[in-house]
């Protein structure tokens, strides 16, 4: 006859009564498949399994399941998941109740997911590595025994410095650097000891895919670390807009100019052409007579007695398709336009690249700062479109977006208010007609 647990209770303390319970509920899920226990120790909650005989319908139905790493599952994973994987409703956790291990292995079964924990993995995918898929290493470098030949991988492992650091850690700069990079291991000695505020867990804040151990990586001049490609690819995408502008070279994490020696190669003409708008701005400053302008000399003003600051950030300039040099594009405004990023590159036409039937050279200062009014109002064209037109910032977005200036009438364009109010400062035909400002030193030099 079964004893009652009243009965029980009154000959036992009230720990070991405590303790017989939870003994005859273990027992009980141990002998229940259908029962589990929460592997959080914070938790315990006891759950109860229901088999839904629809989840191989489902997957029927379901042409791509997907793992945590993009790739596809393969029907053994996707039934093990469905059979397996519990949700703990109380604290919310995934864990596998064959193994009771938590996260649930997805794209694994239990025993793939053991072999898969034991094994050698690349260094850069994680994926397991054996001797069919193994990085042949025909160099012999030590740090790069561990990568899979994975097309991806391979291409890290040509670029990837191949030692392995004093600390036993693998090196995740690049070849040939004069200095190796700090380990980004973070329980690592040398790591903790280096004042690095990145670790190779962290994500690349360009990228922001991967993250730093994944990929070769450089430590730039103001102290943080990006993958190597991600900075190589930032430099040659350069600025984002028709217009000229240098926020691309600055650090995402400081905006500190980027420096480095692996770099060099595309950061060395960025700044040469940075240094030749910067001389064409300080001459536009001068020739406009705003070196006197209140935002230069007023005290507590943004930049005051910085006129070269001033001067970058009020005009603007832009690349020729034709000849690759910098041009003057009219001021910096609001409402320019210069940051749609869907222009056509061929319509950035200089004024000395632009085959206007009259001339297009200066005798004195040759091409480089020949200009043309744009055809429908008032301002310095800086598209060259179709081969015949010249539209400044604003009447081109006006055309890009629908409201076509080149379909008014004369009467419609916006009447130029003589020499002394046009901005301009010149005589010149009515609006709606090509015109030829001519070379802008000259022009100017004529007028101060």
């Amino acid at each position: 006859m079964p004893i009652r647990q009243y009965a029980i209770k009154r000959v036992l303390t009230e720990k070991e009564f405590d303790n017989y319970i939870n003994l005859t509920l273990q027992t009980a899920i141990d002998n229940n498949e259908q029962m589990f226990r929460c592997p959080n120790n914070e938790c315990n909650a006891i759950i109860e399994r229901i088999n839904n005989n629809n989840n191989h319908h489902q997957n029927a139905n379901n042409k791509k399941v997907l793992g945590n790493d993009g790739k596809p599952l393969s029907n053994e994973a996707i039934n093990h998941r469905d059979e397996y994987r519990i949700r703990c409703r109380t604290c919310n956790i995934d864990f596998c109740s064959l193994n009771m291990t938590s996260p649930y292995h997805i794209g694994y079964t239990c025993q793939q997911y053991t072999d898969y924990i034991n094994s050698a993995k690349c260094r850069f995918c994680q994926d397991s590595i054996s001797n069919h898929n193994k990085y042949p290493n025909n160099e012999k470098l030590p740090g790069l025994n561990e990568v899979c030949n994975d097309d991806e991988c391979r291409e890290k492992a040509e670029i990837c410095c191949g030692t392995i650091l004093d600390c036993g850690h693998f090196c995740g700069g690049i070849r040939d650097e004069n200095e190796h990079l700090t380990c980004l291991e973070s329980e690592c000695e040398a790591f903790q000891q280096s004042g690095l505020n990145q670790n190779g867990e962290d994500f690349c804040n360009i990228c922001w895919v991967e993250d730093l151990s994944s990929s070769p990586s450089l430590q730039v001049k103001c102290g943080h670390i990006f993958h190597y490609n991600c900075l190589r690819q930032k430099m040659k995408e350069k600025w984002p807009s028709a217009r000229i502008t240098f926020g691309f070279w600055n650090c995402p994490l400081c905006k500190t100019p980027i420096e480095h020696e692996a770099l060099d190669d595309l950061i060395s003409p960025i700044k040469k052409l940075k240094k030749e708008i910067e001389i064409k701005a300080l001459q536009r400053l001068k020739f406009e007579g705003l070196e006197k302008a209140e935002s230069i000399v007023k005290p507590g003003e943004e930049y005051y007695n910085n006129p070269l600051g001033y001067s970058m950030k009020r005009f603007a300039y832009y690349p020729c398709f034709k000849c690759g040099k910098p041009y003057f594009g009219g001021q910096v405004q609001c409402n320019a336009g210069d940051g749609r990023q869907d222009f056509a590159p061929e319509d950035l036409i200089c004024g000395g690249c632009s085959n206007s039937n009259v001339a297009s050279s200066c005798p004195i200062h040759e091409r480089d700062y020949i200009e043309h009014k744009c055809q429908f109002c008032c301002a310095v064209a800086t598209w060259f479109c179709w081969g015949k037109t010249h539209f400044c910032d604003s009447c081109h977005t006006k055309q890009q977006n629908g409201d076509y200036v080149t379909r008014y009438p004369k009467e419609k364009l916006p009447k130029c208010p003589g020499k002394k109010n046009c901005p301009l400062r010149i005589d010149h035909p009515p609006n709606g007609e090509p015109f030829t400002l001519g070379c802008v030193l000259c022009r100017n030099l004529n007028d101060f």
